[in-house]
C-alpha cells in the first residue's frame, strides 16, 4: 500500500499519536469524512483556488460537508505545500487554530484527504467531527 492513501493514513496516525501523548482518545477514520476531504482537497489543487474555508464549487467545506451527507459538527484544517505527513502535522501544529482541533477533547472521528497539484505543489484537508458545538 502506498501513494495518496499511504500519505492520508500516516497523517492520521500522526495526529492520533500527539493527542495519546496528550492523554485524549484516538480518532477513528471515518469513509464519508475521508470522501469528503479528499474532494475538497482535490477541488482546491485542481482549481488553484486561495485558501479559505468558504471558496469552491458548494460554497466551501461546510457546504462540500453537507453536499457528502454529513450533518455533525466539524472542524476544519488545511495545508499546502508540505510534502511529508510529517510536515503536514508540523504545520498544523505550529498555528494555534489549527492545534486547537487537533487537541480537542470534542473530536470523535477524523477524514483526511490529501492531493497533490495546484499553486501549493499539494493540498491536504481534515475534517474533524466534533460531539456538541464547536
Amino acid at each position: 500500500m502506498g501513494g495518496q492513501f499511504f500519505f492520508e493514513l500516516e497523517v492520521v496516525r500522526i495526529i492520533n499519536e500527539i493527542r495519546a501523548e496528550n492523554g485524549l482518545n484516538q480518532l477513528p477514520t471515518d469513509n464519508t469524512l475521508m470522501m469528503a476531504a479528499r474532494f475538497y482537497a482535490q477541488t482546491m489543487a485542481n482549481l488553484n483556488l486561495n485558501l479559505g474555508h468558504n471558496v469552491g464549487p458548494y460554497g466551501g467545506s461546510r457546504g462540500t460537508a453537507d453536499a457528502f451527507g454529513i450533518t455533525s459538527a466539524l472542524a476544519m484544517n488545511g495545508a499546502g505545500d508540505a510534502n511529508t505527513p510529517q510536515g503536514v502535522v508540523d504545520m498544523w501544529m505550529n498555528s494555534p487554530g489549527h492545534r486547537d482541533n487537533i487537541l480537542s477533547p470534542n473530536a470523535t472521528r477524523i477524514g483526511l484527504g490529501s492531493h497533490a497539484g495546484g499553486t501549493w505543489g499539494a493540498f491536504h484537508y481534515t475534517l474533524f467531527e466534533w460531539w456538541g458545538q464547536i
